[in-house]
């Protein structure tokens, strides 16, 4: 009876659930194609529900064909009011130790879809996912962060000369860019949008638009001071018409107009500099 009673109500999958919640209350937060959105999805997908929420992403086509998903016993068909704590623990307790900040984001996700489905009236039972609950369930993981690869203060000086040295007297973007990243102590992705009509060279300042990561939301402006070396760059690059004439300071080729976070990340890859641990360092 109590399932001929669903079936007339018409209680949603966990599937159907997750796929309204990223649509009406995730999308509206993201920027189109963002890396946020690929992780909530590819997570969910990959651990618990072993179907693509959105074919049709790049990050669920391998050669041109859908990706397969295999995940024994997925959750997707199940209707969202009896998915159990048992099932989450199922799911998560497999990467636990060995993946454990995806695990902790996936129980996560599934939390807030949950949430969504009781405010929705899609199910009257308690949170599955709450991990105040599921902690007595699961093992307790020493947890330490783990920072990405730095270089060391050490070798600052050596990085600098080199860059400057690789870039010879060009007008090379990728190696200004990485510059004007250090001389300024700005975020990536705000130096790349860095544009001319933000800059006064006379008084040494730029007002820096600080930009939201997941939504590309301006959050700031900042007046950034602009060091002599920093100024120096930007008076050099002024000067070469091709590059006074464009919208963005460091131009690239793509759509939005501006250097890509890429062509950052395979110079310093390239340069070949290493942390304390022995690793490449990365641009954060």
């Amino acid at each position: 009876v109590v399932e001929q009673q669903k079936k007339l109500d018409g209680t949603p999958t966990l599937f159907e659930v997750t796929r309204e919640y990223i649509q009406k209350v995730k999308m509206p937060e993201w920027k189109q194609e963002s890396k946020s959105q690929q992780q909530w999805e590819s997570s969910l997908e990959r651990y618990v529900l072993g179907r693509a929420i959105n074919p049709e992403a790049s990050h669920n086509q391998v050669s041109g064909k859908q990706k397969l998903f295999m995940l024994s016993n997925p959750l997707a068909d199940v209707p969202i009011d009896e998915v159990t704590s048992d099932d989450v623990v199922e799911k998560v307790k497999p990467i636990w130790v060995t993946k454990h900040d995806t695990a902790d984001r996936v129980m996560n996700r599934l939390k807030h879809i949950f949430n969504y489905a009781i405010a929705m009236k899609y199910s009257d039972k308690a949170n599955p996912s709450d991990y105040n609950v599921l902690q007595y369930l699961l093992p307790n993981i020493k947890y330490k962060a783990k920072h990405f690869a730095a270089l060391p203060y050490d070798d600052l000086n050596k990085f600098w000369v080199d860059l400057q040295t690789r870039r010879g007297d060009q007008n090379f973007d990728s190696h200004d860019f990485i510059g004007m990243v250090m001389l300024t102590c700005q975020r990536q992705k705000d130096v790349r949008k860095m544009m001319w009509e933000q800059l006064d060279l006379e008084n040494g300042h730029w007002l820096a638009v600080v930009h939201k990561a997941s939504t590309d939301e301006v959050l700031a402006t900042h007046k950034v001071p602009l060091p002599t070396l920093a100024l120096e760059i930007l008076k050099r690059r002024i000067q070469d018409p091709g590059l006074s004439s464009t919208k963005y300071v460091f131009p690239g080729s793509g759509e939005n107009g501006f250097i890509s976070e890429m062509s950052g990340r395979k110079l310093i890859k390239k340069m070949g500099y290493h942390d304390d641990e022995g690793r490449i360092i990365t641009m954060h």
